[in-house]
């Protein structure tokens, strides 16, 4: 079952209605997660089991907000503290309720937030 997350930057940045994880009809091949393109500059959903995602809007490489690289020093791994987890043949995406890097601004201040939304 999937996710409904929010983003949001105290610079004004937000993304509402990221719809994230996998149906019941699809799980093995898709996993929507949040990404980052700079080509855009902004949030988008991805395939994370996709070979080589890329931006839904313009086609360009995005990095998925699970990297280290995009959230701040106070990222917890530890179960109790995820935003939002998913597994499934062998991958595990895990977010961390931390700061993450803004696509707008660039500054590690970005939270999401699970909206209480669940999908199938």
């Amino acid at each position: 079952m999937g996710s409904v997350l929010t983003a949001s930057c105290p610079c004004g940045f937000s993304a509402d209605e990221l719809v994230v994880g996998g149906g019941r009809a699809d799980f093995q091949t898709y996993c929507g997660a949040p990404a980052l393109c700079e080509t855009c500059h902004t949030v988008e959903v991805a395939n994370y089991l996709d070979k080589r995602p890329t931006c839904p809007t313009c086609g360009g490489p995005v990095t998925f907000y699970d990297a280290p690289k995009l959230r701040g020093q106070g990222g917890p791994d530890n179960e109790s503290a995820l935003v939002f987890s998913w597994r499934v043949k062998n991958k595990a995406l895990k977010l961390p309720d931390t700061e993450y890097r803004c696509p707008k601004c660039g500054a590690v201040k970005m939270r999401f937030s699970d909206a209480g939304v669940c999908w199938d």
